[in-house]
């Protein structure tokens, strides 16, 4: 074929065999191994994003990655499509599984993810995800109740603190306005006893004026004569 291929045919000859190059990202490609661990990594970093079940395999949906259910719904398959040695291929791998003597019981293989990574496990944890902020809103209700309270009992203290100033302001302001009137009653008074010494004063001027005055001394009184009629001599 190699000799007279061209002659036959017309066209260049090319062996596949002898012409088969190694791929240049034979180390590149992904094993089931390394699928496995990085599907882990995978998982891990998708747990502590999201809250709650529906979310997280929406978002291994989202990097190529589905699930689905076996064991009547009580266990998980993951799925991805990976470029490998062999090409693009679908690996798939339990969520966890282990291979256990009907007789002894005794644990033969396990396989799979791992224990952690099954369905039972991961609702575990978003439940106990949920409760843990749950707790820790009440944790935070309960500190800003206490807070408010604070604040509140605060404010109380401070406005009893303004009435009672208000109250003592008041009270001296009363107080204040009593003194003065008992200033202005007391000089009242002062000035009603000053002008009743004052009168007084006077009046025992006068009585001792009256007292050291002279009595005048009255002309003689002189008999009166009879006057005599004047008429006619008989």
């Amino acid at each position: 074929m190699q000799n007279n291929y061209q002659k036959v045919t017309g066209r260049q000859w090319t062996n596949p065999i002898h012409n088969n190059q190694t791929r240049k990202d034979i180390h590149n490609l992904t094993t089931k191994s390394a699928w496995q661990h990085q599907l882990k990594e995978l998982i891990t970093q998708i747990k502590a994003k999201v809250d709650n079940i529906a979310d997280f395999l929406k978002q291994l949906e989202q990097h190529g990655v589905t699930v689905t259910e076996r064991k009547r719904g009580n266990a998980w398959t993951y799925y991805q499509v990976v470029n490998t040695k062999t090409g693009c291929r679908e690996l798939k791998l339990r969520d966890f599984y282990q291979r256990v003597d009907k007789k002894s019981r005794e644990i033969k293989t396990t396989r799979s993810l791992g224990q952690s990574f099954s369905k039972a496990a991961i609702e575990d944890y978003f439940n106990k995800k949920k409760e843990n902020e749950k707790e820790h809103y009440s944790d935070g209700r309960r500190e800003s109740d206490g807070i408010e309270r604070i604040k509140t009992l605060t404010e109380d203290a401070r406005a009893r603190t303004r009435r009672q100033r208000r109250i003592n302001q008041i009270a001296q302001q009363q107080l204040k306005e009593a003194v003065n009137e008992e200033k202005r009653k007391a000089s009242k008074r002062k000035t009603r006893l000053s002008d009743q010494k004052q009168r007084q004063t006077r009046g025992t001027k006068r009585i001792s004026r009256q007292a050291t005055k002279p009595k005048r001394q009255g002309r003689p009184k002189q008999s009166r004569r009879p006057r005599e009629v004047e008429g006619p001599e008989l």
